[in-house]
């Protein structure tokens, strides 16, 4: 993985702790943040969901981040992972997928908060400034890379259109298990509360939600002038690492039910149709050096649908990009 700590730190940890440790207010904020959204989730996932009360939390919710200014914001995602230093896990969306412990109510509260935080263009400076605390890994993991500064909220738009991406390649999927097929939507849609809006209105279909999922050129059109490939190239290498490195610990011996194997193909087949032919061939690369570096005995499941992705991947570049990987 890459290491995105940047130069010049200018302040000292004790500065940083001082600048970033919550009021009695601000910790009280928080707190009911997180009752809401514990309340939200006993609702939206009960066989009895009532929409209504779904709908009163959700504006309870919106009223209290109103008042948040960015750096209010990034100061309560430092203190939700405060404690995350080791880099123990890997992003949200993967560990969703592959069915390994995650905090809902924690991740859907920082997903309600980073958007607001990523407004505010120092958002990079404050990441820089607090490299000792969890957050830097959550953002590590999760698409947040300091690659894009200016607009940030770039970084947000790509975790969106990647997700909703996902969804209607799995939703279109028929072989993965139905119920592990909708708890792992669910779960996304549960976090993703703009995904859950939009995609409300319409079939959650893989053709769909490729069309909708255009935040990220869009926005960096609109803004920037053009679309920078090599942005999404770090955040897409990043990411194929960590689930190609997570579906390599399945052992064969111990699969019953494909359909984790299966979406994480679908996560790899969409990481890679975005990436560049460029970026591709530094994947690969740090790909190789993944594999080289640990066991593949009784992995042999896992590595054929890595290899279903990387193939198809290679499929659609010409033959003289083919020859120098």
């Amino acid at each position: 993985m890459k290491d995105f700590n940047r130069k010049n730190k200018t302040n000292t940890l004790p500065e940083i702790e001082n600048k970033l440790r919550l009021t009695k207010r601000e910790q009280e904020f928080l707190d009911d943040l997180l009752i809401f959204n514990q309340r939200l989730e006993e609702i939206y996932f009960s066989p009895n969901r009532l929409e209504e009360s779904i709908a009163i939390i959700d504006n309870l919710i919106d009223d209290k981040l109103s008042t948040l200014d960015s750096f209010q914001a990034y100061k309560l995602l430092n203190h939700l992972y405060k404690n995350n230093i080791n880099d123990a896990y890997p992003g949200t969306v993967i560990r969703i997928l592959n069915n390994i412990e995650c905090d809902l109510v924690k991740e859907r509260v920082s997903l309600l908060l980073i958007p607001i935080a990523l407004y505010d263009n120092n958002y990079f400076n404050y990441i820089t400034d607090v490299s000792t605390t969890g957050f830097l890994n959550y953002s590590q993991n999760n698409m947040l890379a300091p690659f894009c500064e200016n607009p940030s909220i770039l970084n947000y738009y790509y975790m969106l259109d990647n997700t909703e991406k996902f969804i209607g390649l799995i939703n279109d999927d028929e072989i993965i298990s139905k119920n592990i097929k909708e708890d792992t939507i669910n779960k996304l849609l549960f976090i993703y509360k703009d995904l859950d809006i939009e995609l409300e209105k319409i079939n959650r279909t893989s053709k769909a939600t490729k069309l909708i999922s255009n935040r990220y050129d869009a926005s960096s059109i609109m803004t920037l002038g053009f679309n920078f490939d090599f942005i999404k190239d770090e955040l897409i290498t990043c990411q194929f690492l960590s689930e190609a490195e997570t579906l390599l610990e399945i052992e064969d011996s111990k699969i019953t039910d494909h359909s984790t194997l299966i979406m994480g193909r679908h996560y790899l087949n969409n990481l890679l149709d975005d990436i560049s032919n460029k970026g591709f061939k530094q994947l690969f690369k740090e790909y190789k050096e993944l594999e080289n570096s640990i066991s593949l005995k009784d992995h042999s499941e896992s590595l054929s649908y890595i290899y279903d992705s990387i193939n198809k991947k290679m499929d659609t570049l010409p033959k003289e990009k083919k020859k120098k990987l």
